[in-house]
């Protein structure tokens, strides 16, 4: 049998990281236009002044507003452009926002690419009607001032680093409550295994089994004298499995996992017995096969169960040669009949092994 070789892919957990922040520059110009309403019977376009008005800046724009020549869907509108008048070259993205001064719900943004001749326009700025209408308070004392935000990007910073990680300690639980583990301290019951007495802690024993928390949950003897006799398991074995109560480890399964599984199922102890049945099966061999399939069977070990069935069935002719299959066909026939052979009710031996599986002969019928 060839062995398939998996690969492994590691988790890295790395605590490095790295930042990309953009910095930006605002230039921020309010254009105010008296007596609007006056100059708008005879005027159809107006521009401001160049901005910023610092000589040292390289970049320079102008306003102007005008009013469409043709109408949107029946409306009349005013058209607000920025221009470009000066640029070196420096940046070419940026971000305009324009609204009338102190109306957010006006406010329009536009992204666009720089050049010389760049312009931003904005065809439907405002509806001259909502402009004019005075309930708006567009105009306060015929004034229309409009304010306009310029963005600019002007460097890109990366930075980087190591972020200081905080270490959580192992668990050392276990550890812990191994230090109660036969402690007299704080101890309120001993278990007593023919002669030998262990100090423990009902509400611990209470905790991992239901055995014990039904024993501690009424007015039982062993309650209220805080002893609790076993004389139905060895020692070494009841050491063992309060040991395991207490640390979740059994140290000594390998040794005793046949009379640990016995203890872990009289005290309902789930994963103490699956660590029984995984021992127990990696000592599965021709001459304890059908011994440990009966005594799977008995105390409900399923797991192992299966898989004793499975490697009785791979190597049923070395296994059917043994004293184990011999006392299981005498006092456990019905094992083999359900998972191994049909029953010949005319012949004491076996006739058949399941469909599927090889035929084998019984010697008096052949």
């Amino acid at each position: 049998m060839s062995a398939v070789k998996r690969s492994r892919m590691s988790e890295v957990h790395s605590d490095d990281w790295t930042n990309l922040q953009t910095k930006f520059s605002k230039i921020t110009h309010t254009w105010n236009i008296e007596n609007f309403s006056v100059t708008r019977e005879g005027e159809n376009k107006w521009i401001s002044c160049v901005f910023p008005v610092d000589q040292s800046n390289k970049l320079k724009w102008y306003l102007e507003l005008t009013v469409n020549d043709k109408e949107f869907r029946g409306r009349e509108y005013l058209t607000l452009t920025l221009n470009l008048v000066e640029w070196d070259g420096s940046t070419e993205k940026t971000i305009v926002r324009c609204s009338i001064m102190s109306h957010e719900e006006t406010e329009q943004r536009r992204m666009f690419t720089m050049s010389h001749q760049a312009i931003v326009t904005f065809n439907t700025f405002i509806n001259c009607y909502k402009l004019l209408d005075k309930t708006n308070n567009y105009l306060p004392n015929d004034k229309l001032s409009i304010f306009c935000e310029i963005i600019l990007p002007t460097d890109t910073v990366s930075t980087s680093g190591r972020t200081q990680t905080i270490d959580v300690p192992d668990s050392k639980i276990s550890d812990n409550f191994g230090k109660l583990f036969n402690n007299p301290k704080f101890s309120d019951v001993k278990i007593v295994t023919k002669g030998m007495e262990i100090y423990a802690h009902k509400n611990i024993l209470a905790a991992r089994s239901p055995v014990f928390e039904a024993m501690f949950s009424s007015a039982t003897e062993e309650n209220q004298r805080g002893v609790v006799t076993i004389d139905d398991m060895d020692p070494e074995v009841q050491t063992e499995m309060l040991r395991f109560i207490y640390t979740d480890h059994a140290p000594n399964l390998d040794k005793m996992s046949r009379d640990l599984l016995v203890a872990s199922q009289k005290y309902s102890l789930p994963k103490l017995k699956a660590m029984c049945e995984k021992s127990l099966v990696a000592t599965l061999s021709i001459e304890n096969a059908a011994e440990t399939l009966v005594f799977a069977d008995l105390y409900n070990a399923n797991q192992l169960k299966a898989r004793t069935i499975d490697f009785i069935k791979v190597n049923m002719d070395d296994v059917r040669r043994t004293a184990g299959w011999q006392d299981m066909s005498q006092n456990h026939f019905a094992l083999i009949r359900e998972h191994f052979v049909y029953w010949n009710p005319h012949c004491s031996q076996l006739t058949q092994e399941k469909t599927n599986y090889r035929k084998f002969s019984c010697p008096k019928c052949s």
